[in-house]
Order: C-alpha cells, then sequence, then structure tokens
C-alpha cells in the first residue's frame, strides 16, 4: 500500500503536527508492505517532499529553510499528480487546513481516499460556535457562551466585557460566595493554545480574551465553566457507518490545574494521568 501523509500547515498547531508523523512513519517503514511519502505544508500553504532525514525533527524550523535550499518544494498541481498514484492519504496537519476540511476537499476533488473526518464534519467541529449549534441543533445542551471578533473587541472593549460578565450559566452553577468562572478560548483551532480559565473580573477577562487572541487569527470563544470529569473519547465509523465509540479515557489533572493545557496533553511528566 501506498501511503501520503500530510503534516505542517500554517496555524500555531504545526510544531504539534510535527510530532504527529512520529509514531505514523515509526509503524509505516517497519511494514514491508507499506510505501511512505510525506508531504510538508508550510505557513504559506507551500508543499514540499519531505526527506526522511527530517520525519524525526522537534519542530518544523528545525527543516524549514533547508527544503528550499534543497529545492524541494512542489506545486499544488504536482501534489495532485502524487497523490494519484497513492492508495491513500493521511492528514495529519492540525489547525487551519488540515482540521477545517480544506485539505480533504483537495482529497476528494482528486479522487484520493484518506482517513479521518469529511470536511464538513471538520468544518462544524473546529469553529467551536458552529459545532455548539449543531449540537444544540440536535436536541444536545451546551454551555452559555459568546464569540468576540477582534474588530469589536478592538473599538468596544468595554461593552464586550460588560457582555460577557453577564453570561448567565446554563449547565452549570455558580459557587456561592465565589466570583463565577469562564474559559475563554480562541475560536478555531486545538492543543489548548491560547486557553484560560479566569474569574469573571474586568482585569483578568481582558488579558485572558487578548491571549487568546494572541494564539489566533480570528475570533475568541467565552463560556461558562462547567465543574466535573474530563474524558477524551474517540469515535469511529463502524459497520454500516454505525458510530462505533471506543472505550472512554478520563482525563486526571492536578488538582490546582482547571484546564488541560498544552504541556498536560503532549509533555510526559506533566503530572496528568490518563485512566482508560
Amino acid at each position: 500500500m501506498k501511503v501520503l501523509l500530510f503534516f505542517g500547515g500554517p496555524s500555531e498547531e504545526r510544531d504539534v503536527s510535527a510530532g504527529s508523523i512520529k509514531p505514523w512513519v515509526t509503524y509505516l517503514q517497519a511494514d514491508p508492505t507499506a510505501e511512505l511519502t510525506v508531504v510538508f505544508v508550510d505557513r504559506e500553504l507551500r508543499p514540499y517532499r519531505m526527506p526522511p532525514v527530517y520525519y524525526y525533527a522537534n519542530t518544523c524550523a528545525d527543516f524549514e529553510t533547508q527544503l528550499s535550499a534543497l529545492d524541494l518544494g512542489l506545486d499544488w498541481d504536482e501534489v495532485a499528480e502524487l497523490a494519484r498514484i497513492h492508495d491513500v492519504a493521511v492528514p495529519l496537519i492540525h489547525g487551519e487546513f488540515g482540521e477545517d476540511g480544506a485539505l480533504q476537499r483537495r482529497l476528494e476533488a482528486w479522487g484520493i481516499p484518506y482517513v479521518f473526518s469529511e470536511p464538513d464534519a471538520l468544518e462544524r467541529t473546529l469553529d467551536k460556535e458552529a459545532c455548539y449549534a449543531t449540537l444544540a441543533a440536535a436536541g444536545f445542551p451546551v454551555p452559555a457562551h459568546r464569540p468576540v471578533t477582534r474588530q469589536e473587541w478592538d473599538s468596544d472593549r468595554a461593552g464586550v466585557l460588560a457582555a460577557l460578565a453577564a453570561l448567565a450559566p446554563v449547565l452549570g452553577t455558580r459557587d456561592g460566595g465565589e466570583d463565577p468562572l469562564v474559559a475563554v478560548k480562541p475560536l478555531t483551532g486545538g492543543s489548548s493554545f491560547g486557553v484560560d480559565v479566569v474569574p469573571v473580573e474586568e482585569r483578568a477577562l481582558a488579558d485572558a480574551v487578548d491571549a487568546a487572541f494572541a494564539a489566533t487569527g480570528g475570533a475568541v470563544l467565552v463560556e461558562e465553566f462547567l465543574r466535573g470529569t474530563e474524558f477524551s473519547v474517540v469515535v469511529l465509523d463502524g459497520p454500516g457507518r454505525v458510530p462505533m465509540a471506543l472505550a472512554p479515557t478520563e482525563v486526571e489533572k492536578p488538582p490546582a490545574s482547571l484546564v488541560y493545557g498544552t504541556e498536560e496533553k503532549y509533555l510526559h511528566g506533566s503530572g496528568v494521568i490518563h485512566h482508560t
């Protein structure tokens, strides 16, 4: 089987993507029946054919300049031709272009099978407001939330802060005698970049919104903070496309931690314990 793997991308999660390819290339290179080709996509969406010597680099900055110097750049017509001689594509780009359905739409236009979710599902889940709208339309309860655009934040910060302070919880309850908490996060993207939990107090809330904007090129979402046990669940298409959930994994954070953050997700020794 010939496998075409994509990683990199324009978002701040590009280095997470560089880490994600490591187990894939390890297993595929050890499989005598598999033939692997890796394509790196840079911040400007320029594709490059990736030589194996860089498969285990820690960050994208470790090899980007060398790819240009080695004249390994491709155009997207060349990528399409490359894709058509492979059996399956593996999109491992995190965030924009990889988890918003954009790359998958290209693969579908080229007639190339790929793994993971379809474009419409990706588009509705990377955007957290769209995800809540989809869940609410299906009858699921969602937390109280409000998106904040850069334009309204820059033009009427005081008004936005007042609206955020007025968010009334719909799923949780406010602890008596304590300042209510809200979660602040980029509207799109993952890996907990720019995510914080803060009291509904002007200075703390403004700082958290500024930090979330710094981590994204788009809008920010502020929502009620929900206390409870955190789980991660992988759902697969089962036989006949019936959804099949794998065993849930409980995420046990350190007692003082309110956020399952970037370090906790990706660094060993962060104090997080996973129970499956």
